[in-house]
């Protein structure tokens, strides 16, 4: 029975079964203190100067002050539901990042809030995209963020 080799028994398996993501590296917090428990995650192409102008109008049209919520820059694509996970938002708005992984399938339409886990979501096109479409803009906020935020 100790006649067993330990390079015998260290190379049962040649996939990942679990990736453990540090905290530190998978987003990067831009602004906001996350009072109210909202999260914002947008990609690292999105976090340009404009964008942010454009996101914190739609916020403060939201009634939203910067400390309500927390703008973050997703490092790692394959990271958001980790980082979902650890913050325990209560609200989560992804600019064009998807909730998809390898597990996890969530075929949700852009700009229609859905609740998954007790948490409240709205997917969006990138701030981009958003900031040069004006329908895209106008979707956001009739169809997303004020059924989202119950904006009369």
């Amino acid at each position: 029975m100790n006649d067993i080799q330990i390079d015998e028994v260290l190379h049962i398996y040649n996939e990942t079964i679990y990736t453990n993501i540090d905290s530190n590296t998978s987003h990067e917090i831009i602004k906001g203190s996350f009072q109210q428990k909202i999260l914002i995650l947008i990609s690292k192409e999105d976090n340009l100067p404009e964008n942010q102008q454009l996101l914190t109008k739609m916020l403060s049209a939201c009634n939203l002050q910067e400390a309500d919520y927390q703008i973050g820059m997703v490092l790692e694509k394959n990271a958001i539901l980790q980082i979902i996970n650890q913050l325990n938002p209560e609200t989560v708005l992804l600019f064009g990042l998807s909730l998809n992984n390898e597990a996890f399938n969530a075929q949700k339409n852009v700009y229609k809030p859905f609740r998954f886990n007790q948490i409240k979501f709205l997917l969006s096109n990138t701030l981009s995209e958003v900031s040069a479409n004006a329908a895209m803009k106008s979707s956001l906020w009739t169809t997303g963020l004020k059924p989202l935020f119950n904006i009369q």
